[in-house]
């Protein structure tokens, strides 16, 4: 008689584990409890411990999201064979002349049960998130990169880095926090010791401040990593970073009883000054705006009073209304879209705001602004909630395919935005395939009618926060003959800073035969400053002007574009930093289009947070800084991480073709010659008809005001600011009631972007 029953589970025995080890983490066993603890126990409960590890998340899972190399961790033969055996046994994978961490992962990323592993895991990754990441990874020998965090002393943290590949060179070092980028800073600090062990390398120590993000502020678990900002390589292992000014929650407790107790202890005086604050709350409530996180309680306060129609149905709209399967139209949808047609009557598409829900039945705003054409390229997601005139297009053509015909044959006009929620969430808003599938399609025959030569990537890749899911990213064409650009670069001593600003530029600049560094001297006086610009001067592609006259930045920059016959003009402040090789070869794509006027980049701080992500017009203010301070993946609908369209272009990166720059008169050196130039120049664009474009591709750090200081802190420059300011008002008054390429709701809730939002 023959017996049959279930078949033995695998366990995991010592061997098994020795592997495991090297295969996720690159390393042997660092203490005996590492191995013990795991011995036999089944595949899944092992796998799932080690996957679900900070070590494995932060050494591997994230690197990968942001698009990094992963640490290069060779095998011993003895290393090797132990991974070939466990891979064999619970994989049944062969492996041959696997000599490293990140081969051994390649391997095995799409098997069923690493997936499925992932994909029931804490991480926040799916195993084919992973596969994806680990197939695109390049697997052969990288540039040798090494380094060290060598010590942490409160936000400080001390250590050195070096490619040793590329004698005497400093590396810049990108600094991430659980994930959200914190900085970029160069290597170059003197260490003896470092050049005693690498001859040639002397100037690589660093010292950086890490600057918490507002959203990990109360993270107890912290881990910082270092990547090379050219090769993306880990200088080492991530490394663990306390938080000190974690928020506890018996701390919080402690000192709320401690300022209760001092109220109660204190005179009349001070408890009256707390009444009456307490007693203001509301008011300062009422007039606050809604927080977004706050939304799905609150939104009923978003409701406007139904316009007066006459409108019962749909068919007396003559509208086809398109929304995605997770949204449904609120009952006065249709009175609004009434309106709107009869407001905007050349308008064949009129789209509103909606609701998003997320998988876990959160309801959040998706709050959206004028038609921009830039973001209907680049977010798969745009044409989501709207109705169009029904009998403008024949067939029956898919929400994207509707949005390019109709740019194609009426341009911007075609569109209207209604301001009002209309569709709200009835499910989990999933992004499709084919959503995606008739994204692509639809986009890549629009560039085939409008930009022949532009090409296209899906999933935008940002390199300070990884990839943008249902996103695409274009490259669009260069002139063929590759015009003369000239960097302008006004500055006065400030020695260090101009050195550096030009350095990056130098060090970056993917087409230098055609560029033209302009220096404008504005009277330096000091000997160490005349002295380099002097040597500087004779270097092949950078020309230094005089123009000793009180500081006027609209007249310097008037002065230098006529000193130039270049047809590409960037104006760029002295405390910049490019960061980015190829970053000119983005921005002469933007420039060789007939729409765009002008292209900005995004500034980053020191710290990592975002100096300028866009301006954002307002009566009061003249502009307000979009995404200002604020984490480049903590913005609002991802708007910081997407080219966009903005009503103004900071100074600081202003970029334009000579000819526009001549048709709208230059800068007004008259009536504005420090502040708000800038704007007005922008308007004027806008006036003329064409485009003023943010594009984050272009990164540089902007060390705000350092060279000339802030207006507010100097008497006789804040007078001056506020006459320029009132000078703004008159010229552009009717503009700055409104901008067209922001949402209202969210000007109501500044600093901008208070929620984070990916979509």
């Amino acid at each position: 008689m023959l017996a049959f029953g279930k078949k033995k589970k695998k366990t995991c025995n010592k061997e098994d584990i020795k592997g495991f080890l090297l295969l996720f983490y690159g390393r042997g066993a660092n203490h005996d409890s590492e191995i013990s603890r795991r011995l036999g126990k089944g595949l899944t409960s092992t796998l799932n411990e080690i996957t679900n590890n900070k070590e494995f998340v932060y050494g591997v899972l994230q690197p990968l999201a942001l698009r990094k190399a992963l640490a290069w961790m060779p095998y011993s033969p003895e290393q090797q064979d132990l991974v070939a055996k466990a891979v064999k046994k619970h994989f049944g994978i062969k492996l041959k002349a696997i000599e490293h961490r990140t081969a051994a992962l390649k391997a095995i990323c799409e098997h069923w049960r690493i997936l499925r592993v992932l994909d029931n895991g804490s991480t926040g990754y799916s195993g084919a998130d992973f596969a994806k990441w680990m197939g695109d990874t390049d697997t052969s020998h990288p540039e040798p990169v090494m380094g060290i965090i060598e010590d942490i002393r409160g936000n400080e943290c001390f250590g050195y880095a070096l490619n040793l590949a590329r004698e005497g060179e400093s590396l810049n070092l990108d600094f991430y926090l659980n994930g959200t980028y914190i900085g970029t800073q160069q290597a170059n600090g003197l260490r003896r010791d470092v050049e005693e062990k690498h001859l040639g390398f002397k100037y690589t120590g660093f010292h950086f401040t890490v600057n918490l993000p507002r959203q990990l502020a109360h993270h107890d678990h912290l881990v910082l990593s270092v990547f090379d900002h050219e090769t993306h390589m880990p200088i080492c292992p991530a490394r663990a970073f306390p938080n000190m000014g974690a928020s506890y929650a018996l701390n919080m407790v402690n000192f709320t009883h401690a300022l209760e107790d001092a109220a109660q202890n204190s005179g009349v005086e001070v408890q009256h000054q707390i009444d009456e604050i307490k007693a203001s709350l509301p008011d300062i409530q009422k007039y606050a705006a809604i927080p977004l996180a706050a939304y799905q309680t609150s939104k009923h306060l978003l409701n406007d009073a139904v316009p007066d129609s006459d409108l019962t149905d749909e068919g007396d709209l003559d509208l086809h209304v398109h929304c995605h399967a997770s949204l449904q139209l609120t009952e006065q949808a249709l009175h609004y879209f009434q309106q709107a047609v009869q407001k905007n009557p050349d308008a064949v598409i009129f789209f509103a705001d909606h609701e998003w829900m997320d998988d876990s039945g959160g309801i959040t705003p998706v709050f959206k602004h004028s038609f921009d054409y830039e973001e209907l390229l680049t977010r798969a997601t745009y044409p989501r909630a709207f109705a169009v005139k029904s009998g403008v297009f024949s067939g029956d053509l898919s929400p994207h395919n509707l949005w390019f015909k109709a740019y194609e044959k009426f341009g911007d006009k075609a569109f209207a935005h209604v301001p009002h929620l209309l569709f709200e969430a009835k499910d989990t808003c999933t992004v499709t395939k084919s959503e995606i599938r008739d994204y692509e399609q639809a986009l890549s025959n629009h560039l085939k009618e409008v930009s022949p030569g532009a090409s296209i990537t899906l999933n935008a890749d940002d390199t300070y926060d990884g990839m943008l899911e249902n996103t695409g990213q274009i490259t669009w064409p260069l002139s063929p003959d590759t015009p003369m650009m000239a960097i302008i670069i006004p500055m006065r001593d400030a020695l260090e800073l101009s050195r550096n600003c030009v350095k990056s530029l130098q060090e970056t600049l993917q087409y230098p035969d055609q560029t033209e560094i302009l220096i404008i001297d504005n009277g330096s006086e000091e000997d160490a400053t005349k002295g380099w610009l002097k040597e500087i001067n004779e270097a092949s592609n950078i020309r230094v002007l005089s123009y000793d006259v009180p500081f006027n930045w609209a007249a310097i920059n008037n002065y230098a574009s006529r000193e130039t016959s270049a047809e590409y003009l960037l104006f760029l402040n002295n405390d910049t930093v490019a960061l980015d090789k190829g970053w000119d070869h983005i921005l002469r794509g933007y420039l060789n289009r007939g729409d765009i006027g002008a292209v900005g980049a995004r500034l980053l701080f020191e710290d990592g947070t975002i100096q300028y992500g866009g301006y954002v017009l307002d009566t009061d203010n003249i502009v307000l800084k979009e995404a200002y301070c604020q984490s480049v993946n903590q913005s609002y609908m991802d708007r910081a991480q997407l080219p966009h369209q903005t009503s103004a272009i900071i100074g600081a990166f202003l970029a334009c073709r000579r000819n526009t720059f001549e048709k709208v008169g230059g800068f007004d050196e008259d009536n504005l010659p420090v502040a708000f130039n800038d704007v007005d120049f922008s308007l004027s664009i806008l006036k003329a008809g064409l485009k003023n474009m943010y594009v984050p591709a272009i990164t540089f750090q902007h060390l705000e005001s350092k060279s000339r200081g802030y207006d507010a802190q100097d008497s006789a420059k804040d007078i001056r600011e506020k006459k320029e300011r009132e000078k703004m008002r008159a010229k552009w008054g009717e503009y700055l009631k409104s901008d067209r390429f922001y949402s209202p709701q969210l000007l109501k809730s500044e600093p901008t972007h208070t929620s984070i939002l990916k979509r």
